[in-house]
Protein backbone atom coordinates (compact mmCIF):
# COMPACT_ATOMS: atom_id res chain seq x y z
CA UNK A 1 0.00 0.00 0.00
CA UNK A 2 0.97 3.26 -0.32
CA UNK A 3 2.22 6.26 1.93
CA UNK A 4 0.45 9.44 1.68
CA UNK A 5 0.99 12.94 3.13
CA UNK A 6 -1.82 14.88 3.73
CA UNK A 7 -2.34 18.54 3.14
CA UNK A 8 -4.55 21.27 4.39
CA UNK A 9 -4.93 23.83 2.00
CA UNK A 10 -5.10 27.30 3.58
CA UNK A 11 -2.12 28.52 6.11
CA UNK A 12 -0.19 25.46 5.02
CA UNK A 13 0.15 25.56 1.44
CA UNK A 14 -0.73 28.73 0.35
CA UNK A 15 -1.79 31.92 2.85
CA UNK A 16 -4.59 32.10 4.61
CA UNK A 17 -7.21 34.36 3.20
CA UNK A 18 -10.82 34.18 5.04
CA UNK A 19 -13.16 32.77 2.45
CA UNK A 20 -11.00 32.63 -0.44
CA UNK A 21 -13.17 33.21 -3.33
CA UNK A 22 -11.42 33.80 -6.30
CA UNK A 23 -8.39 31.83 -8.05
CA UNK A 24 -6.53 35.24 -8.33
CA UNK A 25 -6.76 35.48 -4.30
CA UNK A 26 -4.08 32.46 -4.35
CA UNK A 27 -0.97 33.28 -3.21
CA UNK A 28 2.02 29.56 -2.81
CA UNK A 29 3.47 30.09 0.65
CA UNK A 30 7.21 30.01 0.51
CA UNK A 31 8.55 26.76 -0.30
CA UNK A 32 5.81 25.08 -0.72
CA UNK A 33 6.05 23.72 -4.17
CA UNK A 34 9.43 22.91 -2.97
CA UNK A 35 8.45 21.05 -0.23
CA UNK A 36 5.43 19.05 -2.46
CA UNK A 37 8.27 17.93 -4.91
CA UNK A 38 10.44 16.52 -2.60
CA UNK A 39 7.42 14.18 -1.18
CA UNK A 40 6.88 12.91 -4.38
CA UNK A 41 10.75 12.35 -4.96
CA UNK A 42 10.49 10.52 -1.56
CA UNK A 43 7.53 8.56 -2.96
CA UNK A 44 4.58 10.15 -1.11
CA UNK A 45 1.22 10.49 -3.01
CA UNK A 46 0.45 14.34 -1.93
CA UNK A 47 -3.30 14.87 -1.39
CA UNK A 48 -5.13 17.83 -0.09
CA UNK A 49 -8.17 17.78 2.45
CA UNK A 50 -9.54 21.05 3.05
CA UNK A 51 -12.78 22.19 4.91
CA UNK A 52 -14.60 24.68 2.64
CA UNK A 53 -17.33 25.98 4.61
CA UNK A 54 -17.57 28.93 2.46
CA UNK A 55 -19.86 26.94 0.35
CA UNK A 56 -22.58 26.36 2.85
CA UNK A 57 -22.37 29.94 3.85
CA UNK A 58 -22.81 31.01 0.24
CA UNK A 59 -19.70 32.61 -0.47
CA UNK A 60 -18.76 30.74 -3.61
CA UNK A 61 -19.77 27.65 -5.20
CA UNK A 62 -18.56 24.27 -5.88
CA UNK A 63 -17.51 25.05 -9.43
CA UNK A 64 -16.15 28.40 -8.50
CA UNK A 65 -13.97 26.55 -5.69
CA UNK A 66 -13.06 23.68 -8.11
CA UNK A 67 -11.41 27.28 -10.15
CA UNK A 68 -9.85 27.50 -7.68
CA UNK A 69 -8.07 24.21 -6.98
CA UNK A 70 -7.43 24.01 -10.68
CA UNK A 71 -5.70 27.38 -10.59
CA UNK A 72 -3.67 26.06 -7.49
CA UNK A 73 -2.93 23.08 -9.67
CA UNK A 74 -1.24 25.11 -12.28
CA UNK A 75 0.42 27.44 -10.04
CA UNK A 76 1.83 24.54 -8.33
CA UNK A 77 2.87 23.00 -12.16
CA UNK A 78 4.67 25.67 -13.11
CA UNK A 79 7.24 25.05 -9.88
CA UNK A 80 7.09 21.35 -11.11
CA UNK A 81 5.02 20.35 -8.10
CA UNK A 82 1.82 17.92 -9.05
CA UNK A 83 -0.51 16.80 -6.32
CA UNK A 84 -2.52 13.58 -6.60
CA UNK A 85 -5.97 14.56 -5.68
CA UNK A 86 -7.95 17.19 -3.79
CA UNK A 87 -10.37 16.36 -1.21
CA UNK A 88 -12.79 18.83 0.28
CA UNK A 89 -15.64 19.40 2.55
CA UNK A 90 -18.53 22.05 1.61
CA UNK A 91 -20.72 21.58 4.40
CA UNK A 92 -21.41 23.54 7.84
CA UNK A 93 -24.42 22.51 10.04
CA UNK A 94 -25.02 26.03 10.53
CA UNK A 95 -24.37 27.35 6.78
CA UNK A 96 -27.03 28.94 4.64
CA UNK A 97 -27.24 26.95 1.52
CA UNK A 98 -29.83 23.95 2.68
CA UNK A 99 -28.06 21.29 0.43
CA UNK A 100 -24.64 21.77 2.48
CA UNK A 101 -26.11 22.96 5.90
CA UNK A 102 -25.79 19.26 6.93
CA UNK A 103 -23.93 17.15 9.78
CA UNK A 104 -21.40 15.47 7.82
CA UNK A 105 -18.11 13.16 8.43
CA UNK A 106 -16.27 14.90 6.08
CA UNK A 107 -15.91 18.29 7.61
CA UNK A 108 -12.47 18.06 9.78
CA UNK A 109 -11.77 17.38 12.64
CA UNK A 110 -13.57 14.32 11.46
CA UNK A 111 -12.03 11.50 9.36
CA UNK A 112 -13.92 10.82 6.40
CA UNK A 113 -11.85 12.96 3.28
CA UNK A 114 -8.75 10.80 4.72
CA UNK A 115 -10.78 8.13 4.99
CA UNK A 116 -12.09 7.87 1.54
CA UNK A 117 -8.74 9.17 -0.09
CA UNK A 118 -7.33 5.95 1.61
CA UNK A 119 -9.75 4.05 -0.30
CA UNK A 120 -9.96 5.38 -3.31
CA UNK A 121 -5.75 5.71 -3.52
CA UNK A 122 -4.81 2.48 -1.61
CA UNK A 123 -3.16 4.61 1.29
CA UNK A 124 -1.66 2.60 4.56
CA UNK A 125 -2.83 5.33 7.33
CA UNK A 126 -0.32 4.01 9.96
CA UNK A 127 2.29 5.18 7.27
CA UNK A 128 1.20 8.45 6.74
CA UNK A 129 1.37 12.24 7.68
CA UNK A 130 -1.52 14.56 8.26
CA UNK A 131 -0.19 18.43 7.99
CA UNK A 132 -2.08 21.57 8.91
CA UNK A 133 -2.17 24.40 11.01
CA UNK A 134 -5.43 24.20 12.78
CA UNK A 135 -6.32 21.68 15.57
CA UNK A 136 -8.81 20.48 13.61
CA UNK A 137 -6.28 18.75 10.93
CA UNK A 138 -4.04 17.08 13.74
CA UNK A 139 -7.58 15.44 15.51
CA UNK A 140 -8.47 14.56 12.17
CA UNK A 141 -5.11 13.27 11.55
CA UNK A 142 -4.82 11.46 14.59
CA UNK A 143 -8.34 9.83 14.54
CA UNK A 144 -8.23 8.16 11.39
CA UNK A 145 -4.52 6.63 12.69
CA UNK A 146 -1.82 9.10 10.50
CA UNK A 147 1.27 10.73 12.20
CA UNK A 148 0.76 14.71 12.72
CA UNK A 149 2.76 17.76 12.18
CA UNK A 150 1.20 21.14 13.25
CA UNK A 151 2.72 24.01 11.51
CA UNK A 152 2.74 26.68 13.77
CA UNK A 153 3.45 29.66 11.22
CA UNK A 154 1.82 32.25 14.53
CA UNK A 155 3.74 33.42 17.77
CA UNK A 156 0.02 32.91 19.67
CA UNK A 157 -0.19 30.47 21.90
CA UNK A 158 -2.90 27.42 21.08
CA UNK A 159 -4.50 24.94 23.21
CA UNK A 160 -4.12 21.36 21.46
CA UNK A 161 -6.72 18.97 21.88
CA UNK A 162 -4.09 16.58 21.36
CA UNK A 163 -0.85 16.64 20.68
CA UNK A 164 0.91 16.52 17.49
CA UNK A 165 3.70 14.03 16.73
CA UNK A 166 5.82 17.07 14.68
CA UNK A 167 5.78 21.00 15.42
CA UNK A 168 7.45 23.12 12.24
CA UNK A 169 7.00 26.35 10.92
CA UNK A 170 6.20 25.22 7.32
CA UNK A 171 6.21 22.64 5.39
CA UNK A 172 9.34 22.94 3.91
CA UNK A 173 10.42 21.94 7.09
CA UNK A 174 8.18 19.39 7.66
CA UNK A 175 9.79 17.50 4.33
CA UNK A 176 13.31 18.27 5.03
CA UNK A 177 12.43 16.10 8.58
CA UNK A 178 9.89 13.86 7.02
CA UNK A 179 12.58 13.01 4.25
CA UNK A 180 15.36 12.10 6.11
CA UNK A 181 15.10 8.54 6.64
CA UNK A 182 17.08 9.10 10.49
CA UNK A 183 14.57 11.67 11.76
CA UNK A 184 11.64 10.65 10.20
CA UNK A 185 12.24 6.72 11.91
CA UNK A 186 12.35 8.78 15.08
CA UNK A 187 8.73 10.31 14.85
CA UNK A 188 7.36 6.81 13.97
CA UNK A 189 8.92 5.17 16.95
CA UNK A 190 7.62 7.75 19.13
CA UNK A 191 4.09 8.02 18.01
CA UNK A 192 3.94 4.01 18.48
CA UNK A 193 5.68 4.14 21.59
CA UNK A 194 3.70 2.84 24.67
CA UNK A 195 6.09 5.84 26.56
CA UNK A 196 4.75 8.44 24.79
CA UNK A 197 2.89 10.19 27.78
CA UNK A 198 2.95 14.08 27.66
CA UNK A 199 6.55 14.43 29.39
CA UNK A 200 7.68 12.65 26.45
CA UNK A 201 5.55 13.56 23.76
CA UNK A 202 6.44 17.51 24.99
CA UNK A 203 10.42 16.28 24.78
CA UNK A 204 9.51 14.80 20.83
CA UNK A 205 8.28 18.17 19.86
CA UNK A 206 11.02 20.02 21.11
CA UNK A 207 13.71 17.88 19.60
CA UNK A 208 11.54 18.06 16.35
CA UNK A 209 11.88 22.00 16.63
CA UNK A 210 15.65 21.79 16.95
CA UNK A 211 15.38 19.89 14.18
CA UNK A 212 13.03 22.07 11.95
CA UNK A 213 15.78 24.40 12.43
CA UNK A 214 18.84 22.46 11.01
CA UNK A 215 19.58 23.79 7.10
CA UNK A 216 20.93 21.29 4.72
CA UNK A 217 20.10 20.58 1.07
CA UNK A 218 18.14 17.76 -0.81
CA UNK A 219 18.50 16.97 -4.72
CA UNK A 220 14.95 18.57 -5.37
CA UNK A 221 15.13 17.75 -9.53
CA UNK A 222 16.20 14.65 -9.81
CA UNK A 223 14.13 12.36 -11.52
CA UNK A 224 11.12 15.22 -11.91
CA UNK A 225 8.58 14.43 -14.11
CA UNK A 226 6.15 16.59 -15.37
CA UNK A 227 2.66 16.14 -16.25
CA UNK A 228 -0.44 18.56 -17.36
CA UNK A 229 -2.54 19.74 -14.07
CA UNK A 230 -5.53 17.50 -14.31
CA UNK A 231 -8.97 18.64 -13.25
CA UNK A 232 -10.39 15.16 -12.45
CA UNK A 233 -8.85 15.77 -9.50
CA UNK A 234 -11.21 17.08 -7.31
CA UNK A 235 -13.47 14.88 -4.76
CA UNK A 236 -16.06 16.56 -2.85
CA UNK A 237 -16.23 15.27 0.58
CA UNK A 238 -19.90 14.84 0.50
CA UNK A 239 -19.76 11.37 -2.00
CA UNK A 240 -19.29 8.01 -1.27
CA UNK A 241 -18.97 8.03 2.60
Amino acid sequence: MAKAIFLDRDGTIIQGVPYLSSPEEIVLLPHSARAIRLFKEEGFKVIIATNQSGVARGYFTEDRLKEIHQRLLEMLFQEGASIDAIYYCPHLLEGTAPEYSIECQCRKPKTGMLLRAAREHGIALRESFMIGDTPADVLAGKSAGCKTVFVKNFDEEIEMPVEPDLIVRDIWKAAQILCSKEDAQRIVIASRSPEHSEGAAKQSHFEATRLSTRGGSANLFGGLRRSAPRNDLFGAGNNKL
